[in-house]
């Protein structure tokens, strides 16, 4: 990504995040975290990575979180100072999930070699 990408990916995830906190119907206890955003080189596609916990609310929240998308584009649209805002697209991530497995299975291999 070129560096101009990079700074509207974080400018993206930071303001969506503040979004996502306050429009977003969820318990207390959901965890709803912006792992990554990839902006596309023509700036009008966002793919944004989100983990949330636990997982059994997390088909809940994404298919709010997809039925919401164009309003919380119109938020981002409001907040950012640019002509074009790429367009929202969200993906469930899961590396945080199979990491955690991958350090379960080396410490589980660690405490058996003692």
């Amino acid at each position: 990504m070129s560096r101009r990408q990079i700074q509207v990916a974080e400018l993206i995830k930071r303001e969506l995040s503040g979004i996502l906190e306050r429009h977003l119907d969820r318990s207390p206890s959901t965890l709803v975290t912006i792992n990554e955003v990839v902006i596309s080189p023509d700036f009008l596609e966002a793919k944004v990575y989100v983990s949330i916990f636990p997982e059994e609310e997390s088909k809940r929240v994404f298919k709010e979180m997809e039925l919401k998308k164009n309003d919380f584009y119109s938020l981002l649209f409001k907040k950012l100072k640019m002509k074009i805002v790429p367009k929202i697209q969200f993906h469930l991530d899961w590396r945080p999930k199979e990491a955690d497995k991958v350090e379960k299975i080396i410490k589980k291999l660690q405490n058996e070699s003692k």
